[in-house]
């Protein structure tokens, strides 16, 4: 489950229409997108691996509801900042692993009691 929302975020990270940039208004901007693709796509993901689309949608509802977006910005930017767009573009799954996965199994390790919505 680890590494299909790793790949989940990764995949949300990079195909988002959203500019890397380092004004603190890109950054926002940056997570916004991230943070709506990676919830907005979740279900159907969950749908896809045979989950019912009733049990992907609370896990879902119920995920978001604990995400810290605080925590993720200072757990992630300063290592996705590090790199220009044309970078993180031809480097996309290897700096989504370095950048998000730490954050990404904290994140899911830490709710792992919403596992049961799976079921």
């Amino acid at each position: 489950m680890k590494k299909f929302l790793i790949l989940v975020c990764a995949l949300m990270m990079f195909t988002s229409s959203t500019a890397f940039a380092y004004t603190d208004a890109e950054k926002k901007q940056f997570y916004d997108g991230f943070v709506i693709g990676l919830f907005g796509d979740l279900p159907n993901s969950l749908v896809a691996n045979g989950h019912s689309r009733d049990k992907a949608n609370k896990y879902t509802a119920a995920l978001k509801t604990r995400l810290n977006r605080k925590q993720l910005e200072q757990q992630t930017w300063g290592c996705i900042s590090k790199y220009s767009v044309a970078e993180i573009k031809a480097r996309e799954k290897e700096l989504a692993i370095k950048c998000f996965a730490p954050w990404m199994t904290n994140f899911m390790n830490k709710n792992a009691d919403l596992y049961n919505l799976l079921r």
